[in-house]
């Protein structure tokens, strides 16, 4: 083999590779851009966005958030990295009880939203009982041989034919602080008319952003 022809295929296999780096970087950053990094549920954006793809107005859907009960105290208590292990053990409940075209994501700091398709409300309202039951009775240890008990609270709402997803947010959220204000470890079903505790202004006009510090009450 000539000097050229040596050059010329040590370059085109050097190009090569660089096209394999580049085309599993692009898959990296894929992953990382659609779901969530520690839980492995989808990120809030692909979330919302499939969310708003997959929504259809001539059957029934639900919506729901759940939100971690007193999840400051778990990292105030026992620090942020077990705060991050009671995170993915939610994250394989959802797993376990989801069916499989269920969408869930994690929207928030300790705030997860549900996409059920072909569900009615209240059929929504009894998964999020189930939910919230096996989450309450799953064992959690902090530490060896140191039990500590997760509990939910639970918002659902039904989606509404051509309902924006600004206002499906807000009676999810609205029925969401309803639960805490109840007394949590509960799931609630938006009713009309139900009293709403509007978020801070920061978090109305970024609508919803990620891991935005919430109101006191969660």
């Amino acid at each position: 083999m000539s000097k050229q022809r040596f050059k010329l295929v040590r370059i085109t296999n050097r190009l090569k590779e660089t096209q394999t780096d580049l085309r599993q970087a692009n898959k990296a950053l894929e992953l990382r851009a659609n779901f969530d990094g520690m839980t492995g549920l989808l990120s809030r954006d692909s979330f919302f966005s499939q969310l708003d793809e997959l929504r259809v107005d001539d059957q029934a859907n639900v919506l729901m958030i759940i939100d971690v009960d007193h999840f400051k105290n778990i990292n105030d208590n026992f620090g942020h990295p077990i705060g991050d292990k009671a995170l993915i053990l939610l994250g394989g409940v959802f797993r376990k009880i989801l069916r499989k075209n269920d969408l869930v994501g994690r929207i928030g700091g300790e705030e997860f939203g549900m996409y059920l398709p072909d569900t009615s409300a209240p059929e929504g309202q009894i998964i999020g009982e189930i939910i919230r039951h096996e989450i309450e009775n799953t064992i959690f240890e902090p530490y060896h041989n140191m039990r500590h008990v997760i509990t939910v609270s639970i918002g659902v709402t039904d989606i509404a034919p051509h309902q924006d997803r600004a206002a499906l947010m807000g009676n999810a959220d609205t029925a969401l602080f309803t639960a805490k204000r109840r007394g949590r470890n509960q799931v609630v079903l938006f009713e009309p008319g139900m009293n709403a505790k509007p978020r801070p202004v920061h978090d109305r006009v970024q609508e919803f952003k990620p891991f935005i510090a919430h109101s006191n009450f969660r």
